[in-house]
Formats: structure tokens, sequence, C-alpha cells
């Protein structure tokens, strides 16, 4: 007597299956992408470029095409490929502090994705130490921006206290006319 073998799913159900598997993997990658790219904007980095690295990241990832739009307050990323279909994902960019140092962190990171050199979990190991380096402290900041503005008034001060006045035509500016 021949033995009956079962199938819960028909070909189809098991083709659909896989890709709903693969499009599942695909967003939790383009989530990650989304963050490198976040954090780029918020640390100065030019929209042009985070656009680029976002599109790189994504090919880097097995993505065929990815249609990247950026502007300084939103993210929008479509990924697309056989496996998966496409895969749509927004992130909305609140507040921005410039960190050029963290800004070549970031880019140092996704050269080294781009380079087929990390899976997505040392991906986000990588990107956590680079979250995790501490900053400049607000005293630090202060600091800094009293030495360079002190330094560009040493710089542009010409001796004559009426030179703002002269130089703007304000003669007739009340705070200005006392002093001619």
């Amino acid at each position: 007597m021949e033995e009956q073998t079962y199938h819960f799913f028909s070909p189809d159900e098991l083709n659909q299956l896989s890709r709903i598997e693969s499009a599942d993997r695909a967003n939790e990658y383009l989530y990650r992408v989304l963050d490198i790219g976040q954090y780029m904007l918020q640390c100065g980095g030019e929209v042009s470029r985070v656009e680029d690295s976002i599109r790189r990241l994504c090919i880097a990832f097995g993505a065929e095409r990815a249609d990247v739009f950026t502007i300084t307050s939103s993210i929008v990323v479509t990924i697309y490929a056989n496996r998966f279909g496409a895969v749509t994902q927004t992130r909305r960019i609140t507040g921005s502090s410039y960190d050029l140092h963290r800004l070549e962190q970031l880019n140092q990171l996704c050269r080294k994705i781009c380079a087929g050199r990390l899976s997505l979990e040392e991906t986000e190991k990588e990107l956590r130490g680079i979250l995790e380096t501490p900053q400049y402290g607000f005293g630090v900041q202060l600091l800094t921006y009293v030495l360079v503005s002190s330094s560009f008034s040493l710089f542009l001060y010409t001796g004559n206290p009426y030179f703002l006045c002269r130089q703007n035509g304000m003669r007739a500016h009340p705070s200005c006319q006392s002093l001619f």
C-alpha cells in the first residue's frame, strides 16, 4: 500500500509565504537603513548625500531598485526586488544638532555595509556603538562659541566705534544720530 503525502499548502501558497517572509525581512533592513539616514540628517548631513547613502545601502542589502526622497524633515524610501515586491517606509525627522564626528562615523558605517562586510545584526551593533559615543557637553560647546565669536570680533573690529552706523548707512536711525 502506498503512503499518501498530504500537502497543507499548494506551490502557489508556498511561494506567497516565501514572499511574505522576504518582505518582512526587507522591512527590517529598510528600518535600519532609515535609522542610519535619520541620524545622518540630524548630524548635519547634506540631503543629496543622505539620499545617495540610503540608496546604496538598500542596494547593498539586496534591493534591485531603491527610490529615495529626502528633505530636511522627512525621508521616504521604496525598495523593490522580485523576491519580496515593493516595500515603502517613511520617516519624519525632528531636531538636529551638528556633529560632524558622528556624521563621519555614520559615513564609515555606510562604506562597510556597501563593501558587504556587515550583516543586519552587525550593523545594529555598530550603530549602537556610534550612538553611544559621547558628545561634547554644554559647557564645552559654550566655551567654543565664545572663543570663535571673540576671534571673529577681533578680526573684524576696525577700532572705530561709529563703524556700524556709517557702514550700514544708518545715520537716520535714532541710536546713530546721537553719535554725530
